[in-house]
């Protein structure tokens, strides 16, 4: 978990530290994954909505501080604020598309990456609570600030179909600055997107790019597969190409990066999730029957 000070303008933690933006649309680093995840945020009707680009939205008081975090993102209540020093209580949110989620192989897989954050082991109890229809899931642990103090944390897990959003609650020990019924209200009044697949989408999809570079050429091609279960590969090659006549091989291949996941689209975006790893949300159009789409003002022809 990261510990926050106010005053010094950055979202502090132990391994990293992330500048805190200066506008209303933010990024944060996805760990392992290459990518950011985007979130926006307004005031309206007295609560501060966070609008993340999978359209989930969640809503926090406005007076509550907002700030990145590595690969998730922290709120902080006012009393919870100690000028330069620790805060006193946050949570921080994550966010996940893991498909034909199995309730114990998810819980493994959030109490390893607790243990990551807290460099604890987590206890082993796990508790569960109904918010509305879905099933929510609570794991404990503990957490030390570079202050010598202690923060009791508990992560809440709550699953909607494929989506996964978690909490993470952190109080100093024997306070509670953020309540059990501060995260029940932000959860309970979470907004949730409806993805689907669209069949127009099915099968594989390629773009080429060429940037020539003094005698040479750079190729790149790029190709998305789309498989009606919902998984994606996506692979990219880079190859070197040299001018006729030249010595050698006529090209050599220079890279190859693959990324596997599922996908998900909806009217104007294509979300490709690589699970507990992130997601990216790209702009996409197309139409039925055509043999070509547009990502993020890119054409992909279709292969096959």
């Amino acid at each position: 978990l990261s510990v926050h000070y106010e005053g010094t303008g950055l979202a502090q933690e132990s391994r990293s530290d992330v500048p805190m933006p200066q506008s209303d649309v933010w990024w944060i680093p996805l760990p392992n994954s290459g990518g950011v995840l985007r979130f926006q945020r307004h005031t309206a009707a007295g609560q501060r909505h966070l609008n993340f680009p999978s359209g989930l939205r969640l809503s926090v008081p406005p007076e509550w501080t907002v700030r990145p975090a590595p690969g998730a993102l922290s709120v902080i209540p006012p009393a919870a604020i100690r000028p330069g020093h620790p805060s006193a209580a946050f949570i921080e949110i994550y966010e996940a598309f893991i498909p034909k989620v199995n309730d114990d192989h998810l819980i493994a897989s959030m109490k390893a990456m607790l243990a990551e954050r807290t460099r604890r082991e987590p206890s082993e109890e796990v508790s569960r609570v109904a918010i509305g229809d879905l099933r929510c899931h609570q794991v404990y642990s503990r957490a030390s600030t570079p202050t010598g103090e202690w923060m009791d944390v508990t992560l809440w897990v709550l699953i909607n179909r494929d989506h996964v959003i978690a909490l993470a609650q952190a109080n100093l020990e024997n306070e509670s600055f953020v309540t059990d019924d501060m995260v029940l209200s932000i959860l309970e009044a979470t907004s949730w997107p409806t993805w689907g697949r669209a069949d127009e989408l099915f099968g594989t999809w390629e773009q080429t790019e060429r940037t020539p570079s003094g005698p040479l050429t750079e190729v790149v091609t790029r190709r998305l597969a789309l498989s009606p279960d919902g998984a994606y590969l996506r692979t990219r090659t880079a190859t070197l190409q040299v001018p006729a006549g030249a010595e050698g091989p006529r090209s050599q291949p220079q890279e190859f990066k693959e990324r596997s996941g599922h996908w998900y689209s909806r009217d104007g975006e294509l979300l490709l999730s690589a699970g507990l790893r992130g997601y990216r949300v790209r702009s996409a159009s197309w139409e039925q029957r055509l043999d070509t789409i547009v990502l993020d003002d890119n054409i992909w022809t279709r292969v096959s």
